[in-house]
């Protein structure tokens, strides 16, 4: 999967855009839009590169993004929404890799309690031990975000209004083969668009 539009604007609305390196929260050099350039404080051979713009931080989160995405398809074994995949990428974005692949949330969403991986965000709130507010926030975002139900998908209305014509003509011609085959598959697809499967 990858990160929605949408996800992409969550992402960048969380960390903002600073032209210049400066020290995050955790006190590591970063750039633009939350790219971490090493970890440490802000060095002089940092300020040496001077200021970007908003575009080549864009394009910088862009690069950055594909290996979170890269790590959430590789850590999560379980069927996600898009809004949940885009929760999860700004979870690890803003944790890292590492913390991200280890932790309680992802053990318990590979077992499938989705309902204690979504409890699991607000404990990531703290930054050198401290609670912060800007984290807080984040966080019951990303956990509402994982929590929403996806748009609903087209195909089920049009597999469900199938279906019904298939037992429609059942009941008047009998189960013949194929519409029970048939019956059963669309019974499959719907379970499937819908996450039961």
């Amino acid at each position: 999967m990858r990160t929605s539009a949408a996800g992409v604007r969550m992402i960048a609305g969380f960390e903002g855009f600073i032209g210049h390196p400066y020290n995050d929260a955790t006190g590591n050099a970063t750039i633009g839009i939350g790219h971490l350039l090493h970890l440490g404080p802000v060095t002089a051979q940092d300020w040496a590169l001077g200021t970007i713009t908003r575009a080549q931080g864009e394009q910088l989160l862009a690069r950055d993004l594909a290996r979170y995405e890269h790590a959430v398809n590789a850590a999560v074994h379980v069927r996600l929404s898009q809004p949940q995949f885009d929760a999860l990428v700004s979870l690890a974005y803003n944790i890292g890799t590492g913390a991200f692949e280890s932790s309680t949330l992802v053990r318990l969403l590979n077992r499938g309690d989705y309902r204690g991986a979504q409890a699991q965000f607000l404990l990531w709130d703290r930054s050198r031990g401290s609670v912060l507010e800007g984290l807080v926030r984040r966080r019951r975002q990303e956990a509402a975000l994982f929590g929403s139900k996806p748009p609903p998908d087209r195909r089920i209305r049009k597999w469900q209004l199938e279906l019904r014509r298939v037992r429609a003509r059942a009941a008047r011609v009998g189960w013949t083969l194929y519409l029970r085959r048939r019956g059963r598959q669309l019974k499959r697809d719907i379970a499937r668009a819908e996450g039961r499967a």
